[in-house]
Order: structure tokens, then C-alpha cells, then sequence
């Protein structure tokens, strides 16, 4: 199986240390937690056994398959959304030889719902199934105890989308004390009574949800790093305000139809706006919830960053700290960081600097000749252009930029993206990242 679809740390020779090693040393500026997967394997102190994680549409059905076709005692299962047919049949299957399986499912999702179809599908092979408990909102977990002994946290729905067309992450778990908090989370809404979480690696709505992620963004230093199908709390938000003031990288890949929504519907202009970096991904669709704070620790399950979410429904998303797990979810987060460039500015609009003026508040790619640069103590503010466009790059993000801006800049074509805004009479955009500039030309 390819590393985009499984990560797990095993025996690993000294071959692999060594280029390891040379890797942090040759790329550290661009991936940091190489670093971090170097300690993995140079640390004299025991590494717990390794989460696996899996990535959709990459992985495919086939985790969630061969777990259930090991099932040889039970398998409890809460989800959102079952629709999928190769799923279900596998559980019947598994419920004909003998297997006990239980099955917590949302009753009326949004957009409709087939409860009670998949209900009789289930019922005729002796498999339960309930709704979900109705003091939440939603039950929108996403998760799965085989035997007792392993579980699932999961982004995804067991639906045809999850496994063939959306960005997810699966998390397989053997520690003994999560999956055993698992277990006795289902039952106690699956007999609808109360239950206080207690393991602090796993992350319940409505219990403490909230509380823990607070907390993990607070608790950053260098960067935030989120993949989220939706950002739509103001507490998150204010927090992530607080990062950026403070200095902290934010990047955030939201789905491209989350990126477009109306400001009074979204957040994103508010994100940008305090200097974090906000792309918009086509494909695959982002129903993924996932947060990587300083490269060390991770957060992966079915909890979106809104109100309902986090105070309201039934959710779980797990933390991992374990170094291999965080670098390999950073892999997959940079790989999709590229991607939703590429995707997004092939629909930007692309105009001169002496059209400007046209187009203020919309994201556009401006082209035009530098005519000068001016620096003082707050920045560079580079001038493009016949008109009055100006580029303006703060000093504190002029460190990310592999020379200073009036040298690197001076006498060139470039190409810059961003939101046109005017500021004391003068169209602008604030350059806070590297890959906004691109060289035209070096005459």
C-alpha cells in the first residue's frame, strides 16, 4: 500500500535514518517536520506503537473492509450518513457468521434521510440498529469498535463521495484505553445515558470539545495548519486572531465553494485579513476536519469549527503526538496546500495595473512592470504600474521571502495575487506570502 494511503512507523534501518537526516538538513525551511520524523528514529526512548491513517479517495473502501471482514466477536458502529452498498453488505456478512454488530445512525440529516431503509436492509440479519441519542443536535460521529480491541475515528461518512470523491482521513486505533473510551461512549448513548470522558487524547462533543481545541490553538508557537470543510465559529476565530498577533503562520485549505460564500456567510475575509493564508480546494471535495499545531501534534475526526458542532452534537476527533503520524497528515496537508494554488488561480481574474481600479475588493492576479520600491520601518511598498497600484509587504512577512523585496522585485515584471482594497486613496494589495509574486521577467 502506497504512503498516501497508510503511515506507520516499524522497524527502519540505518540506511533510512541516514537519508533521513540529510533530507531535515536540505529541506527544513520547507518542511519542518522532517525534523520531527528524525527524532522518531533517532530517540532512545520507546515510541508507541504507530496510529494508522489512511487518506480518501486514495485508501478506498478497503480499511474499512478488511477490518470489518476480521470482525470475529462485534462491531459497534455510529455514523452520520450509511449509504454505501459494499459497506452494508459486509456488515450483513459479517452479522451471518456470527458477529454481533450494533448500529448507531443519524435519523434525519441534513438533506433527507434513509433511516429507516437501511434500518429494514440491516434488521433482516439480525443487525440493531438506533437512532442517534436526541439530546444532540446531530449525532455526527464518525466511528467504529471491532472486537473490542480496535477502533476507527474517522472524517468520513460511509457513503460512495467519501471513498471516490472527497478529501478524508481515517485514523485506525489499537491503544487500549482510547478504544475502550470509545466503547463505553457508544453504550452509554446507545442506552441513552450519561458518560464522562476521561482520556485527554480523545476530543467529544459536546463534552470538551470545544475546550480542547481552544486550548491546542493557544497552545501554538510557530505554525497552524487546517484542513476543514467549514469555518463558521467566532471563538475559533478569535483565536486564530490572537495566532497571528502573536506572530504564528496560519494556513488554512477550506473547500472552494466555502472560499466563495458571501462574507456575512463565511469568515474567510476576517481570516485574511488577519494575515492568515486561506486557500480554496475544488478536488477533492474538503470534508476532512483536521489541525496541525507547531508540526508535533495533530487533531483528526468528525468535529467542524462551528457552534453546532462543537456545542451541540455528538462528535469525536482524536490527538496524536506521535511524530511519524504528525509528519505524514503534515504530508498530506502540504500536498493539498499545492494543490488548492493550483486550483484557485486558474479562476482568478487576471488584469493590468491600470485596471485596478475596477475591480476593488475582488481577488485578483495583477501584472504589471515595478516602477519603484519604497522601504521604511513598516515595510516595503512597491510600486507597479502607470497608475497609483501599490504592492505592500510587512516587514514581518518580508522574512519569508528568500531576499529582500527591493532587491528581488526591482526593475521586474511580476504577476501578484491578492484582494484589491484601497487604503488613504490608494488601490493596494498586502503580499503576506511568497508564492502571491510571481516573476514575469528579469529584464
Amino acid at each position: 500500500m502506497s504512503n498516501r494511503k497508510k503511515a506507520t512507523i516499524g522497524e527502519i534501518s540505518s540506511i533510512i535514518v541516514v537519508i533521513l537526516i540529510v533530507l531535515a538538513a536540505t529541506f527544513s525551511n520547507r518542511f519542518p517536520w522532517l525534523h520531527n520524523l528524525v527524532s522518531v528514529f533517532t530517540s532512545e526512548t520507546a515510541t508507541p506503537e504507530a496510529t494508522e491513517i489512511y487518506e480518501e479517495p486514495d485508501a478506498g473502501r478497503e480499511p474499512i473492509l478488511t477490518s470489518i471482514e476480521s470482525a470475529k466477536v462485534s462491531i459497534d458502529l455510529v455514523v452520520y450518513l450509511l449509504t454505501d452498498e459494499k459497506i452494508m453488505d459486509a456488515l450483513t456478512d459479517a452479522a451471518i457468521r456470527g458477529v454481533r454488530i450494533r448500529v448507531i445512525l443519524e435519523k434525519n440529516p441534513y438533506g433527507g434521510s434513509n433511516f429507516e431503509a437501511v434500518k429494514k436492509k440491516l434488521d433482516t440479519v439480525g443487525i440493531q440498529v438506533k437512532p442517534g441519542n436526541p439530546v444532540f443536535r446531530y449525532t455526527h460521529e464518525k466511528a467504529m469498535v471491532v472486537d473490542g480491541s480496535e477502533a476507527w475515528v474517522m472524517t468520513c461518512n460511509l457513503t460512495k463521495s467519501s471513498f471516490e470523491r472527497n478529501r478524508e482521513y481515517l485514523v485506525h486505533i489499537t491503544d487500549p484505553a482510547e478504544v475502550k473510551e470509545i466503547e463505553k461512549v457508544f453504550s452509554a448513548d446507545w442506552h441513552r445515558v450519561a458518560y464522562t470522558p476521561t482520556v485527554q487524547s480523545l476530543v467529544w462533543s459536546p463534552e470538551n470539545a470545544r475546550e480542547k481545541i481552544e486550548a491546542l490553538l493557544e497552545s501554538a508557537s510557530k505554525s497552524i495548519y487546517m484542513e476543514e470543510e467549514e469555518f463558521q465559529d467566532r471563538e475559533i476565530l478569535e483565536r486564530i486572531k490572537a495566532a497571528r498577533r502573536k506572530g504564528i503562520e496560519v494556513k488554512i485549505i477550506l473547500p472552494e465553494r466555502e472560499v466563495e460564500r458571501p462574507q456575512s456567510e463565511t469568515f474567510v475575509d476576517e481570516l485574511r485579513n488577519s494575515g492568515a493564508e486561506v486557500r480554496g480546494m475544488r478536488e477533492p471535495f474538503v470534508h476532512a476536519k483536521l489541525i496541525l499545531v507547531d508540526g508535533t501534534t495533530a487533531m483528526v475526526g468528525s468535529t467542524n469549527l462551528s457552534p453546532g458542532s462543537l456545542d451541540l452534537n455528538r462528535e469525536l476527533s482524536v490527538l496524536i503526538t506521535r511524530p511519524g503520524d504528525v509528519a505524514q497528515l503534515a504530508q498530506f496537508f502540504d500536498w493539498d496546500w499545492e494543490k488548492a494554488a493550483k486550483q484557485s488561480h486558474q479562476n482568478i481574474k487576471k488584469i493590468s495595473a491600470e485596471e485596478v481600479g475596477q475591480h476593488i475588493g475582488e481577488e485578483v492576479i495583477v501584472q504589471g512592470k515595478v516602477v519603484s520600491i519604497f522601504k521604511n520601518k513598516i515595510g516595503y511598498f512597491i510600486h507597479v504600474g502607470e497608475g497609483d497600484f501599490l504592492v505592500v509587504i510587512f516587514n514581518e512577512d518580508a522574512k519569508k521571502f528568500p531576499e529582500p523585496p527591493d532587491k528581488l522585485y526591482k526593475d521586474k515584471t511580476i504577476k501578484v495575487r491578492g484582494v484589491l482594497k484601497i487604503y488613504n486613496e490608494f488601490p493596494e494589495i498586502v503580499v503576506r506570502s511568497p508564492d502571491q509574486v510571481e516573476i514575469v521577467n528579469a529584464q
